[in-house]
């Protein structure tokens, strides 16, 4: 009669068969996300979760969500505020300033245009500029109310600074 593997044998060579395979296993995930993450840091798109694209169409609700740039003056006044631009790539880059159409608190989009100086910008990787935002604010606002818009700067920011301009009462 043939001599039977011991069952201390038949255990071993099952432990080391379960190891080997968790060992394959785990080399292939790791291998799987190394992949993957190189695939991301070499994606030429950049993403943070939370963050919402930028829009050309900036409603109340949106810029309520968080905080925003503030232009506020009596009627007839000038209301100016700076905002600092930078430039986090590691390249020159030139960009124009762009402001939203601003809607007012019954969702209409308002009659009022924000100027920028400068209207674009030119930074080296690193650098930084001012931008100066200027809203002439007129009697046709209704005083206290909130009109929201968005600054942006395609090309320099993958997101937009929400921008709140409001009529001060008299």
């Amino acid at each position: 009669m043939a001599d039977r593997p011991l069952f201390e044998d038949i255990v071993r060579r099952a432990f080391d068969a379960n190891t080997r395979y968790w060992e394959s296993v785990s080399r292939a995930a790791t291998d799987y996300v190394q992949t993957v993450t190189k695939i991301w840091a070499d994606a030429p798109i950049a993403w943070t979760p939370g963050v919402r694209a930028p829009s050309s169409r900036a409603t109340a609700a949106d810029a309520t969500s968080g905080p925003a740039l503030l232009l506020e003056g009596a009627a007839g006044s000038h209301a100016r505020a700076v905002v600092m631009i930078s430039n986090d790539l590691d390249r020159e880059a030139e960009a124009s300033v762009h402001v939203s159409a601003l809607r007012g608190p019954d969702g209409r989009f308002a009659a009022l245009e924000i100027r920028t100086s400068p209207d674009s910008v030119k930074l080296a990787a690193g650098e930084r500029a001012p931008v100066t935002l200027i809203a002439d604010i007129s009697d046709a606002l209704v005083a206290g109310a909130d009109y929201h818009g968005e600054i942006n700067v395609p090309g320099l920011s993958s997101r937009g600074i929400p921008l709140i301009v409001r009529r001060r009462g008299a």
